[in-house]
C-alpha cells in the first residue's frame, strides 16, 4: 500500500446506522482485519512523513539553480520520457501476467472449485496493485482487463450460491482471508453484490460496512479506482426495483462514497514525489471517477426536486465549499450543472448561485455560470412551456442579483476574458429565454462596460476614433488591443441582440449599446454598426421620432463619419480606349482623362460601397405618415450624412434626394387639394413643396462635391420634378436654378470628352421636356446647349449634338424653324469635314433622319435641296468605299430604309423629292 497524508478536508457528515457487523462477518475475522487495517494506516502516515525527509533532502539548492533553468528543462523533459517508457514497459509485463492469470482463473470456473477460484481471483487483481503506482491512463487500461473478471467472477459466485454450494455470508466472509488490502475489498465488492442480491434485507447493512472498508485504500489513485467501481456495483444494484434501498438511504450511501473520493482526489495534488503540473494532469484524467457519484444519484429513478434542494444539492454544496481546491470545486459545480434536470436548477438557482459566491479564487466561473446559461438557454426553446417556466422562476433576477458579488469574489484572479466569457452566455440564455425584455440584454451589456472601465489588463491605446472631442464616449477611451479574444467576445456581445432581434427599433432600445461599441477599434465599431443594418429584416417605415432616428445615427457613427487618415489624394490617368455611344463598331480615339481628386479608403474593396448602400437605405425606415414630420426627419438624414465626407456622401445622399423630391410631389398634391398655402403661415412654408425643392437642391450643392456626374443626373431629375409642379408666385426660377447648376457643373468640373457628350445629350434631352420655363430663360438654355454642342472635342459628336439641339428649336411652346434648320445645316458640315469615310457615311444618315422627324412635324424651313444633298453625299461616300466595306454596306442600307419610308409611308410630303433621278441607291 502508497504512503498517505492526513486528509484537507474534515469529515463532518454522520455515516448511515446500520446493522453490527457480528451479524455479517465472524467477529473473529472482522476484528483481524479491522487491527490490520489499523496498522497499515499507521504504517503508512510513518512511510509519508520519511518519503517527505527523503524528497527534501535530495531537492537542489535554489542557488545552484539559478543559472541553469534551460538545461534543467531539458533533463526534466528527458526523465519524464524516460520514467513514462519505464511505466509502459512495467504495464506490459503486468498485462502479460493479467491474461496467464485470467486463463488459470476461467479454469478454476470451469473446474467449479471455489476456494482455487478465490486464489486465482486474487492473482488477477494483484495487477492492481502495481508497484508503483504507474499513470492513471495505464492504469485504466488494466482497471478495464480487471473488472471485465470480475465480471464473470460474479457470475460464479452468484451460480455457487443459487446452487446452495456456498451461503452468500459465507461467501462474503471467505473473501476478507484475502492476504492483500486492494485485491480484498474489490472481492468485497463482488461478493457484497451477490450478497446483497440474495439478501436484500440487508443491503442497508453491506453498503455500510463495504464503504467502510474501502477506506483501507489510501493510495489515492488505487482509492479512486476501487469507489468509482463500487459505484458502479451500486447503481446496477440501484436499477433493481426490489433493491431493498429507500432513494433517500441510496442518496445518503452514495454521498458518503462521494465525499470520500473527492478526499482521494484532492490528495493526489499534493503528492511531493510529483510536479505540479504534472499532478494537475493526472486530476483531470480521473476526475470522472468522482463525477460518477453526482451522476449516479441525479439518474435515481424516484428522485424529486424537494429531495434535491433539501439533502443532495445542500450536502453537495457543503463539501464542494470546504474543499477549498479550485479544481476540484470547478469540476464538481459543473458535475451539478450538468448532471441534474434544468427544472431542480430554477428551483434551486438562488442556493447555486450563493454557493458560487463562496468558491475560492482561481475557479473558472464562466466555466460554472456559463454551463448554466446554456442549459438554460436550451431548456426555454424546447417549448413554450419551459420558457414560461424560466420567466416564472425570476432566473434572470436572481442572476442579475448575485452575478456582481459572485464576480467580486473572484476577486484579481477573475480575468476581463473570463467575465466576459460569462457575459456572453448570459446574455445567449437571456435572448433565447426573454426575447422580448430588452432591459435584461442591456442590464448585461452594462456589466461589460464596469468590467472594461474597472479592468487595467488591456492597453490604454488613444483611440483612432474621436471625430468629436466633446462626446463622453470617446474622452479617455481604452481600446482593446487588435484580434485579441476579448474584442472578439465584445463583438459578440454586441452582435447577439442585433442576429436575435433583426429589429433596429428593438436594438435603439440598447442604451449601453454605444458605450460598449466605443471600447472597439474603428474597423471592428463599423462591422458591428454594419451588423445593425444588415440585420434588420425588411426596411419597412418604422422610426417616425426624431429621438429615435438620432439615436440610430449614434449607434452607426462609425459608419457615417470620416475618420482622420483615411483618405488620401492620389491623381489617376487614364488611357482608355471607348467606343462610340451611338455607332459601336466605331473605335474612338484614345483620350486622356485630366488630373482628378479622388478620395480612396485604407481597403479598396466593394465592402465600403455595400456598408454605404445600408446607411443610405435608412430613407426607407422612416415614417411616411405625415408629410411635414417626414420633412423633418430628412433633415436630421442630412445633417448626419454630411459628416461622411465626400466619398461617402456620393453614395448615401442620391436616395436622400430622389426621397425629397418624392415629398416635395407629394407635399405639392396636398397643398393643391387643400387649397393654396397661406402666406402668413410660417411653419407651414418651412415644410412646402416650393421649400422642400430648395432643400434638395442644397443637398445636390454638397454631393456635386464628391461625384459630379451623379449630381449632375440629380439636377436634371429635379429639375423634371418641378417642372411637374406650377408654383403660382415663383414662376420658373427654382426650374431655371436646377438647370443652371447643371450648367455650371458641365462647364467647370467634366473634362472628360466622353462624358461632356453624354452629359450634353441628357442636358438636350431634359430640356426638351421641361414647359414651364419662360420664353426668354428657355432661349438662353438652349442657346447655352448649341454652344456646348459646337465645342465638343470630334466632329461625329458635334454632329450628333447639334442634330439633337434642333429639336429644341421645334416644340409645341417654340417653333423657331430658322434655328432649326441652322442646327441642321452646322450638323452637316461637321458630318461632311469627318476625314473618316466611315463615320462620315453614318453621320450623314444621322443628319437625314433628325432632318426627316422635323420636316414632318412641320418644319417646312427645311427645303428639298437639303435633303438632296445629304443623299448625294451618302451616295459618294459608299461608291468611294466600294462594296467591300461593312460599315459602306451599313451605311447604305440605312439609306435604303430612309428612302422606302418615304416613298411609302410619307410619299405625299416627300412626292417633289422622289422625282429626283439621282436619288436611287445602288
Amino acid at each position: 500500500m502508497e504512503p498517505s497524508t492526513p486528509s484537507t478536508v474534515n469529515n463532518t457528515r454522520k455515516k448511515p446506522t446500520g446493522k453490527a457487523k457480528g451479524d455479517l462477518r465472524r467477529s473473529g475475522s472482522s476484528y483481524n482485519v479491522h487491527r490490520r487495517n489499523d496498522a497499515l494506516k499507521r504504517r503508512s502516515a510513518s512511510l509519508s512523513a520519511l518519503s517527505k525527509i527523503a524528497n527534501s533532502s535530495d531537492r537542489p539548492s535554489p542557488t545552484t539553480t539559478g543559472t541553469n533553468n534551460t538545461d534543467d528543462n531539458k533533463n526534466k523533459e528527458n526523465d519524464v520520457a524516460t520514467e513514462f517508457a519505464e511505466q509502459q514497459k512495467r504495464m506490459r509485463e503486468t498485462a502479460q501476467e493479467l491474461r496467464k492469470n485470467s486463463v488459470l482463473l476461467r479454469q478454476a470456473m470451469e473446474k467449479d472449485d471455489l476456494e482455487q477460484v478465490l486464489s486465482r481471483a486474487a492473482d488477477v487483481l494483484q495487477a492492481l496493485r502495481i508497484v508503483p503506482t504507474i499513470h492513471p491512463r495505464l492504469y485504466y487500461e488494466l482497471y478495464l482487463a480487471v473488472s471485465n473478471e470480475l465480471r464473470h467472477l460474479e457470475w460464479f459466485f452468484l451460480d455457487q450460491v443459487k446452487k446452495n454450494k456456498v451461503t452468500a455470508l459465507r461467501l462474503y466472509e471467505q473473501v476478507q482471508e484475502t492476504p492483500h488490502v486492494v485485491s480484498r475489498l474489490y472481492l468485497l465488492v463482488v461478493a457484497g453484490a451477490v450478497y446483497m442480491g440474495v439478501e436484500r434485507t440487508l443491503t442497508k447493512s453491506i453498503l455500510k460496512d463495504l464503504l467502510e472498508m474501502c477506506a483501507g485504500v489510501q493510495d489515492p489513485l488505487k482509492g479512486l479506482f476501487l469507489r468509482g467501481y463500487f459505484t458502479q456495483i451500486l447503481r446496477s444494484k440501484l436499477s433493481d426495483t426490489e433493491s431493498g434501498l429507500t432513494t433517500t438511504e441510496a442518496v445518503e450511501f452514495l454521498l458518503w462514497n462521494f465525499e470520500e473520493a473527492n478526499r482521494l482526489w484532492i490528495r493526489m495534488q499534493y503528492e511531493v514525489n510529483k510536479e505540479r503540473l504534472r499532478r494537475s494532469e493526472e486530476r483531470r484524467q480521473v476526475e470522472t471517477l468522482v463525477g460518477l457519484n453526482i451522476s449516479t444519484i441525479a439518474h435515481l429513478n424516484d428522485l424529486t426536486v424537494s429531495l434535491y434542494s433539501s439533502v443532495i444539492f445542500p450536502a453537495i454544496s457543503q463539501q464542494i465549499c470546504s474543499c477549498h481546491d479550485p479544481m476540484a470545486q470547478e469540476y464538481l459545480a459543473d458535475c451539478v450543472v450538468q448532471a441534474f434536470p434544468d427544472e431542480y436548477h430554477l428551483q434551486t438557482l438562488s442556493e447555486f448561485l450563493t454557493m458560487c459566491m463562496k468558491l475560492i479564487p482561481g475557479v473558472s466561473i464562466r466555466q460554472v455560470i456559463g454551463g448554466l446559461a446554456e442549459r438554460f438557454a436550451k431548456f426555454a426553446t424546447l417549448s413554450e412551456e419551459n420558457r414560461k417556466l424560466v420567466e416564472d422562476s425570476g432566473t434572470f433576477l436572481a442572476l442579475e442579483r448575485h452575478l456582481p458579488n459572485i464576480l467580486s469574489s473572484q476577486g484579481n484572479s477573475l480575468s476581463l476574458l473570463d467575465i466576459l466569457s460569462t457575459l456572453l452566455s448570459l446574455t445567449l440564455f437571456t435572448l433565447k429565454a426573454y426575447p422580448r425584455q430588452v432591459e435584461y440584454v442591456d442590464t448585461l451589456l452594462g456589466f461589460a462596460i464596469d468590467a472594461l472601465r474597472s479592468n487595467h489588463s488591456f492597453q490604454n491605446n488613444k483611440s483612432s476614433y474621436a471625430s468629436d472631442e466633446s462626446s463622453t464616449m470617446r474622452k479617455n477611451l481604452l481600446i482593446l488591443e487588435e484580434g485579441s479574444p476579448e474584442e472578439r467576445l465584445i463583438v459578440r456581445l454586441l452582435t447577439s441582440p442585433l442576429e436575435e432581434y433583426k429589429s433596429i427599433t428593438m436594438t435603439l432600445r440598447l442604451g449601453n449599446f454605444s458605450s460598449l461599441l466605443s471600447f472597439l477599434r474603428l474597423e471592428m465599431q463599423r462591422f458591428v454598426a454594419a451588423s445593425l443594418l444588415r440585420n434588420q429584416n425588411e426596411y419597412r417605415p418604422c422610426i417616425g421620432a426624431v429621438e429615435t432616428l438620432e439615436k440610430l445615427f449614434e449607434f452607426i457613427r462609425p459608419l457615417v463619419e470620416e475618420s482622420p487618415g483615411e483618405t488620401e489624394l492620389i491623381q489617376k490617368i487614364a488611357n482608355l480606349t471607348q467606343i462610340h455611344p451611338f455607332h459601336a463598331h466605331l473605335p474612338r480615339e484614345v483620350v486622356k482623362v485630366s488630373t482628378t481628386k479622388v478620395r480612396v479608403a485604407e481597403d479598396d474593396s466593394g465592402y465600403f460601397e455595400q456598408v454605404q448602400l445600408l446607411v443610405a437605405k435608412i430613407v426607407y425606415l422612416l415614417d411616411e405618415t405625415d408629410s411635414s414630420s417626414l420633412f423633418g426627419l430628412y433633415r436630421v438624414v442630412r445633417r448626419y450624412l454630411y459628416r461622411g465626407g465626400p466619398r461617402r456622401t456620393c453614395i448615401t445622399l442620391p436616395p436622400l434626394t430622389f426621397a425629397l423630391l418624392r415629398l416635395a410631389h407629394r407635399r405639392y398634391k396636398e397643398e393643391t387639394n387643400s387649397a393654396s398655402l397661406s402666406d402668413n403661415n410660417s411653419e407651414s412654408a418651412e415644410n412646402s413643396a416650393q421649400h422642400i425643392f430648395e432643400f434638395a437642391l442644397e443637398t445636390l450643392s454638397s454631393l456635386s462635391e464628391s461625384n459630379v456626374v451623379t449630381s449632375l443626373h440629380l439636377y436634371l431629375q429635379g429639375a423634371l420634378a418641378v417642372n411637374e409642379c406650377a408654383f403660382r408666385n415663383n414662376n420658373d426660377t427654382l426650374l431655371y436654378e436646377f438647370f443652371a447648376r447643371a450648367y455650371l457643373l458641365y462647364e467647370e468640373e467634366i473634362a472628360d470628352s466622353r462624358v461632356q457628350f453624354s452629359t450634353l445629350l441628357l442636358i438636350i434631352g431634359t430640356l426638351r421636356c421641361v414647359y414651364r420655363l419662360e420664353p426668354d430663360n428657355y432661349d438662353t438654355l438652349c442657346s447655352k446647349a448649341v454652344k456646348h454642342a459646337a465645342k465638343l472635342l470630334t466632329r461625329a459628336d458635334q454632329c450628333l449634338a447639334l442634330c439633337a439641339c434642333a429639336q429644341l428649336f421645334w416644340t409645341p411652346w417654340l417653333m423657331d424653324a430658322s434655328r432649326t434648320f441652322s442646327c441642321l445645316e452646322r450638323a452637316f458640315r461637321c458630318a461632311k469635314s469627318c476625314l473618316s469615310l466611315e463615320e462620315r457615311s453614318l453621320l450623314l444618315v444621322d443628319v437625314l433622319n433628325a432632318s426627316m422627324n422635323l420636316y414632318e412635324n412641320g418644319c417646312m424651313d427645311i427645303h428639298l435641296q437639303f435633303f438632296v444633298d445629304i443623299i448625294q453625299h451618302v451616295q459618294q461616300v459608299t461608291n468611294r468605299m466600294g462594296n467591300e466595306s461593312s460599315i459602306g454596306k451599313a451605311a447604305s442600307a440605312r439609306l435604303r430604309r430612309a428612302l422606302n419610308y418615304m416613298r411609302k409611308v410619307e410619299a405625299e410630303k416627300y412626292a417633289n423629292l422622289l422625282r429626283q433621278p439621282n436619288l436611287l441607291v445602288q
